[in-house]
C-alpha cells in the first residue's frame, strides 16, 4: 500500500479492516486519542487470510503523567566548561499504587550539551537497569553531578533534561518531562534570518511576504535589548555577534511574533541554520 487505512473505532471501541492486502508486515497505531488515554505500540501483524488477526484486544491505560510528577533544580545559574554541576531531581508518585520498573532518560534531544551524568548516579532509575519503585504517596530526590561539556560552549547552555519512564509495553512514553538550563557563557556568533507576514495565509514565508525596512531586536528578559539589526527589502535581518544561547524575538512597530519567536544563537558547526520568525499586525 501506497498509504494508511484509516478508521474510526465506533461506541464500543470496535474497528475493522476489511480488504488489506496479504501482507506480512502490516502496522496498526492509533491517534487522536482522547483524555490522554495511551495505547501501546503493536508488533507487525502477518495478514494473511488465516484468521490469526480478526480479534485483536488493545489495552489503553492512563498515563504516568496522571500520577507522578518531576522537577528539576540546578545548583548554579551559569557554568564554565568542564565545571561540575549538581541536579537535583525530585519525583513525587501522587496515585494509590506503587509505580515499578522506572527509569531516567536525559538529555533526549540528543545535542551533547547536558551535564555528563554516570549512568550510576541514578541507582535505582539507571536507564541501564531500570528498577525504580516509588511507593504510594512518596516523594523521592535524587542528587546527581556530571561537568559540562565543551559542546555546550557553542550553544551557550548547559543542565539537564529528563524523562521518567518504564518498559512495560502499555504506557511506556507517557512519563513526566522536564528541564533546567544554565548558561555557559564565552562564545559569540552571527544569527541570520527573515521576518515575515502570512499574507496569504498558506503557513509558510513567500516572496513578497518578507517584512522590509523593520528595526528588530533580541532580549534575554522579554524587555531589554541585547543586539539590534534592521530587515533589508526581503524581511531578512542579521544579528552580529551576539552571545550564544537563546533569545525573545521582537519586531519594532506595530507588530506581533506570532508563535514562541525564540531565536537561538549557535556557533559553528553545531549551527540551526538562518531563523525565521512569522509576525502579524497588532
Amino acid at each position: 500500500m501506497s498509504h494508511d487505512l484509516v478508521v474510526t473505532t465506533g461506541a464500543d471501541g470496535r474497528f475493522a479492516f476489511d480488504g488489506i492486502p496479504v501482507t506480512s508486515s502490516a502496522s496498526v497505531h492509533f491517534e487522536k486519542v482522547p483524555d490522554g488515554w495511551v495505547v501501546p505500540y503493536l508488533p507487525s501483524l502477518r495478514l494473511d487470510g488465516s484468521g490469526e488477526h480478526t480479534a485483536l484486544e488493545v489495552r489503553a491505560t492512563r498515563p504516568l503523567t496522571d500520577v507522578l510528577t518531576e522537577t528539576i533544580t540546578l545548583d548554579k545559574a551559569s557554568y564554565a566548561v568542564g565545571e561540575t554541576g549538581t541536579a537535583t531531581v525530585t519525583l513525587r508518585n501522587t496515585g494509590d499504587r506503587p509505580l515499578t520498573g522506572l527509569y531516567a532518560g536525559c538529555d533526549p534531544g540528543g545535542f551533547g550539551r547536558e551535564l555528563e551524568i554516570p549512568h550510576e548516579q541514578w541507582g535505582a532509575f539507571d536507564p541501564w537497569h531500570p528498577a525504580g519503585t516509588p511507593a504510594p504517596g512518596e516523594r523521592l530526590v535524587l542528587t546527581v553531578s556530571g561537568k559540562v561539556p565543551e559542546r555546550a560552549s557553542y550553544f551557550g547552555l548547559t543542565g539537564l533534561s529528563c524523562y521518567i519512564d518504564h518498559l512495560d509495553g502499555e504506557s511506556s512514553g507517557s512519563g513526566p518531562y522536564t528541564s533546567a538550563e544554565a548558561r555557559v557563557p564565552g562564545r559569540k556568533a552571527d544569527a541570520k534570518g527573515q521576518v515575515w507576514v502570512d499574507k496569504n495565509h498558506n503557513g509558510q514565508p513567500d516572496a513578497g511576504e518578507g517584512l522590509a525596512k523593520t528595526k528588530v531586536v533580541l532580549t534575554a528578559d522579554g524587555t531589554h535589548p541585547v543586539a539590534q539589526a534592521r530587515t533589508d527589502a526581503d524581511g531578512f535581518a542579521t544579528f552580529r555577534q551576539v552571545d550564544v544561547g537563546e533569545y525573545t524575538f521582537r519586531a519594532r512597530g506595530p507588530w506581533v511574533t506570532v508563535g514562541e519567536g525564540d531565536v537561538y544563537v549557535v556557533a559553528s558547526p553545531y549551527g540551526y541554520g538562518d531563523w525565521s520568525v512569522q509576525v502579524a499586525p497588532r
